[in-house]
């Protein structure tokens, strides 16, 4: 780890003591979370252009950087990107991406119309407070037939994780919008440790006549 990366960990930290969003997710966090996601996403997208063949339109929920999108995109998807920090939505500028404001204190949490194939969201259901209306981040984009969404387990401690819970709660607030679960696999000897394979969690529409 750099002297950089170091100093944004220190940061992220003294801002998670304060409760201070800003200083909690600084740009230099960020940039390393970028790389991290310039790294992986070429295997991730792959991943889910196979376990989703017929997805062609997908969301990025929180999507950081907007490197995952930027990948999706290179990889043939229409991708639209959501991010709730102006550091992410600027790096995301970098990348190509022009990532929408998201919000989920806001009404409506976002500007985003039309509907999607897949929305996808890495890292983010864990730093949202359980007792807010919409606890589940891809739930409150309310047009997708099918969702991604690799919450940190129970109990593994990170910055602003609030909301760390087990597979089955998601797995109940999801069947309570009307998707069930659906199996999918990681390349995860490929992509950076954070990436476990007991993390991933994929739902689909129930009833719905989205592509396996």
């Amino acid at each position: 780890m750099s002297a950089g990366d170091r100093l944004g960990f220190e940061i992220e930290r003294f801002g998670d003591r304060l409760g201070v969003d800003f200083l909690r997710y600084n740009p230099v966090v960020f940039k390393m979370y970028d790389r991290l996601a310039v790294r992986d996403s070429p295997a991730i997208v792959s991943a889910l252009r196979a376990h989703f063949p017929g997805a062609c339109r997908v969301i990025d929920v929180g999507a950081g950087s907007g490197a995952f999108a930027a990948e999706a995109r290179r990889q043939g998807l229409t991708a639209t990107a959501i991010e709730r920090s102006r550091h992410g939505r600027r790096l995301a500028k970098r990348h190509g991406i022009r990532a929408l404001h998201f919000d989920l204190r806001a009404t409506p949490p976002t500007t985003v119309e039309g509907r999607f194939d897949l929305a996808y969201c890495f890292e983010v259901a864990e730093h949202i407070p359980a007792s807010w209306p919409t606890n589940s981040s891809t739930s409150s984009v309310n047009s997708h037939r099918q969702s991604l969404l690799p919450p940190r387990r129970q109990a593994r401690g990170g910055t602003g994780h609030i909301n760390e819970q087990p597979a089955g709660y998601w797995t109940a607030r999801f069947a309570a919008r009307g998707y069930a679960p659906k199996p999918l696999s990681l390349p995860t000897a490929e992509l950076s440790p954070h990436w476990e394979k007991t993390n991933v969690l994929a739902f689909r529409e129930a009833g719905s006549d989205a592509p396996s």
